[in-house]
């Protein structure tokens, strides 16, 4: 179940040392989410990039932080990729007043969330998918405090 970074947006990513970590982390959350993974490519790319895959694939002109594209049937186990977009992450992150690590890690949960099959198109899965994030993102924000 191989978890694979590519960093085609030219951005430092504030990783360094936690990608290790980060795979597990993603690992346990499948499993919590009862899902298996057959691998999955988190691809962090420009917004230009972003926004052409936005325009593409989902007939939206404009940028976006994150797009999961899932390749499996629902039932088998996951096979994805994750773009996300850094310019957007660094933009979220200055606007929510919080640090650019935290805002990728809660972009790269949103994805994984999203190729489990969890949606955000209304309000009420909005809520749900949002509350999920936000309690895994703190639960490997903890897991970062403790190995300090």
């Amino acid at each position: 179940m191989p978890i694979y970074f590519f960093n085609e947006s030219k951005i430092n990513l504030p990783l360094k040392g936690k990608k290790i970590l980060l795979k597990k982390f993603i690992q346990n959350l499948a499993k919590k989410e009862n899902k298996k993974i057959e691998n999955i490519s988190l691809i962090f790319v420009t917004n230009k990039k972003i926004r052409e895959l936005n325009k593409r694939f989902l007939n939206k002109d404009y940028n976006t932080d994150v797009i999961a594209f899932y390749y499996n049937s629902p039932n088998e186990p996951i096979s994805g990729d994750i773009f996300i977009s850094v310019s957007q992450v660094k933009k979220n992150a200055k606007k929510y007043n919080e640090t650019f690590q935290n805002e990728l890690l809660r972009i790269i949960i949103h994805g994984c969330l999203h190729l489990f099959g969890y949606k955000d198109y209304t309000d009420s899965e909005r809520k749900i998918m949002t509350e999920k994030q936000e309690n895994y993102l703190n639960e490997f924000l903890n897991i970062l405090k403790k190995i300090k």
